[in-house]
Protein backbone atom coordinates (compact mmCIF):
# COMPACT_ATOMS: atom_id res chain seq x y z
CA UNK A 1 0.00 0.00 0.00
CA UNK A 2 1.02 3.17 -0.68
CA UNK A 3 2.29 4.97 2.01
CA UNK A 4 2.69 2.22 4.36
CA UNK A 5 5.98 1.32 6.51
CA UNK A 6 6.08 -2.21 7.60
CA UNK A 7 7.37 -2.87 10.53
CA UNK A 8 8.68 -6.59 12.22
CA UNK A 9 6.33 -7.28 15.58
CA UNK A 10 7.28 -10.64 15.77
CA UNK A 11 9.22 -14.28 14.59
CA UNK A 12 7.68 -17.16 15.22
CA UNK A 13 11.09 -18.53 14.98
CA UNK A 14 9.97 -22.49 15.52
CA UNK A 15 7.86 -22.05 12.30
CA UNK A 16 9.98 -19.31 10.03
CA UNK A 17 6.83 -17.15 10.09
CA UNK A 18 8.02 -13.33 10.64
CA UNK A 19 4.35 -11.16 11.28
CA UNK A 20 4.40 -7.70 10.19
CA UNK A 21 2.53 -4.49 11.14
CA UNK A 22 1.87 -2.13 8.42
CA UNK A 23 1.93 1.51 9.76
CA UNK A 24 0.78 4.63 8.18
CA UNK A 25 0.82 8.01 9.65
CA UNK A 26 1.76 6.06 13.51
CA UNK A 27 -1.28 3.68 13.47
CA UNK A 28 -0.89 0.14 12.63
CA UNK A 29 -3.78 -0.64 9.55
CA UNK A 30 -2.95 -3.95 8.97
CA UNK A 31 -1.08 -7.05 10.48
CA UNK A 32 0.37 -10.16 8.42
CA UNK A 33 1.74 -13.23 9.02
CA UNK A 34 4.95 -13.86 6.05
CA UNK A 35 6.37 -17.20 5.19
CA UNK A 36 9.18 -17.57 2.44
CA UNK A 37 9.47 -21.06 1.59
CA UNK A 38 12.68 -21.19 -0.61
CA UNK A 39 11.69 -17.88 -1.80
CA UNK A 40 7.54 -18.72 -2.91
CA UNK A 41 6.23 -16.08 -0.36
CA UNK A 42 2.89 -16.45 1.62
CA UNK A 43 1.04 -13.76 3.27
CA UNK A 44 -1.34 -14.20 5.92
CA UNK A 45 -3.35 -10.91 7.41
CA UNK A 46 -6.11 -8.43 8.40
CA UNK A 47 -6.89 -5.15 8.90
CA UNK A 48 -8.79 -5.73 11.71
CA UNK A 49 -11.95 -6.97 9.99
CA UNK A 50 -11.16 -8.78 6.64
CA UNK A 51 -8.71 -11.31 6.48
CA UNK A 52 -6.64 -12.04 3.68
CA UNK A 53 -4.31 -14.48 1.82
CA UNK A 54 -1.58 -13.08 -0.36
CA UNK A 55 0.74 -14.21 -2.87
CA UNK A 56 3.70 -11.83 -4.89
CA UNK A 57 1.92 -12.78 -8.28
CA UNK A 58 -0.32 -10.14 -10.06
CA UNK A 59 -2.58 -10.63 -12.87
CA UNK A 60 -4.36 -7.87 -15.01
CA UNK A 61 -7.77 -7.47 -13.12
CA UNK A 62 -9.65 -8.67 -10.23
CA UNK A 63 -10.28 -12.30 -10.49
CA UNK A 64 -11.66 -15.38 -8.49
CA UNK A 65 -9.67 -18.73 -8.59
CA UNK A 66 -9.47 -21.52 -5.84
CA UNK A 67 -7.39 -22.21 -3.29
CA UNK A 68 -6.70 -25.62 -2.04
CA UNK A 69 -6.58 -26.57 1.30
CA UNK A 70 -5.29 -30.27 2.07
CA UNK A 71 -7.29 -31.03 -0.55
CA UNK A 72 -10.35 -29.33 -0.07
CA UNK A 73 -11.13 -26.74 -2.57
CA UNK A 74 -12.26 -23.20 -1.91
CA UNK A 75 -13.17 -20.28 -3.91
CA UNK A 76 -10.65 -17.47 -4.09
CA UNK A 77 -11.55 -13.95 -5.06
CA UNK A 78 -9.70 -11.22 -4.58
CA UNK A 79 -7.68 -8.29 -6.19
CA UNK A 80 -4.58 -7.51 -7.53
CA UNK A 81 -1.76 -4.51 -6.54
CA UNK A 82 1.62 -3.51 -5.46
CA UNK A 83 2.87 -6.48 -6.89
CA UNK A 84 0.65 -9.01 -5.10
CA UNK A 85 -2.23 -10.82 -5.59
CA UNK A 86 -5.35 -10.66 -2.42
CA UNK A 87 -7.70 -13.06 -1.68
CA UNK A 88 -10.54 -12.56 0.77
CA UNK A 89 -10.96 -15.49 3.77
CA UNK A 90 -13.83 -15.85 5.73
CA UNK A 91 -13.46 -16.64 8.80
CA UNK A 92 -14.07 -20.71 8.40
CA UNK A 93 -11.36 -20.60 5.80
CA UNK A 94 -9.15 -18.83 8.47
CA UNK A 95 -10.02 -21.37 11.39
CA UNK A 96 -8.98 -24.08 8.37
CA UNK A 97 -6.16 -22.65 7.21
CA UNK A 98 -5.08 -22.51 11.40
CA UNK A 99 -4.86 -26.33 11.40
CA UNK A 100 -4.17 -27.02 7.79
CA UNK A 101 -0.79 -28.44 6.25
CA UNK A 102 -0.81 -27.39 2.93
CA UNK A 103 -2.19 -24.37 1.00
CA UNK A 104 -2.29 -24.69 -2.80
CA UNK A 105 -2.80 -21.41 -4.41
CA UNK A 106 -4.07 -20.99 -8.04
CA UNK A 107 -3.71 -17.59 -9.42
CA UNK A 108 -3.89 -16.82 -13.44
CA UNK A 109 -1.52 -19.51 -14.46
CA UNK A 110 0.65 -19.86 -11.43
CA UNK A 111 0.00 -22.95 -8.87
CA UNK A 112 1.96 -22.58 -5.85
CA UNK A 113 2.13 -25.25 -2.90
CA UNK A 114 2.84 -23.68 0.59
CA UNK A 115 3.71 -25.61 3.79
CA UNK A 116 1.78 -23.81 6.46
CA UNK A 117 3.75 -25.57 9.25
CA UNK A 118 3.38 -23.41 12.23
CA UNK A 119 0.69 -20.97 10.82
CA UNK A 120 -1.57 -21.43 14.54
CA UNK A 121 0.83 -19.59 16.54
CA UNK A 122 1.37 -17.29 13.39
CA UNK A 123 -2.28 -16.14 13.36
CA UNK A 124 -1.94 -15.61 16.90
CA UNK A 125 0.60 -13.25 16.68
CA UNK A 126 -1.19 -11.45 13.79
CA UNK A 127 -4.35 -11.27 16.04
CA UNK A 128 -1.81 -9.83 18.87
CA UNK A 129 -0.78 -7.62 16.75
CA UNK A 130 -4.06 -6.14 15.42
CA UNK A 131 -5.50 -6.30 18.74
CA UNK A 132 -2.37 -4.29 20.03
CA UNK A 133 -2.91 -1.90 17.53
Amino acid sequence: MAGVSEEVYDVTPESAWTIYAGIESDDVVYCAAERDADGALLRVGTDGSQWQVAVPHTVDLDYGGTFQLDGRALNLGGATGAGWSFGWLTLPDVAALRSGGLLVVDVDRASIDYDLAGIAPALDAVTACIADA
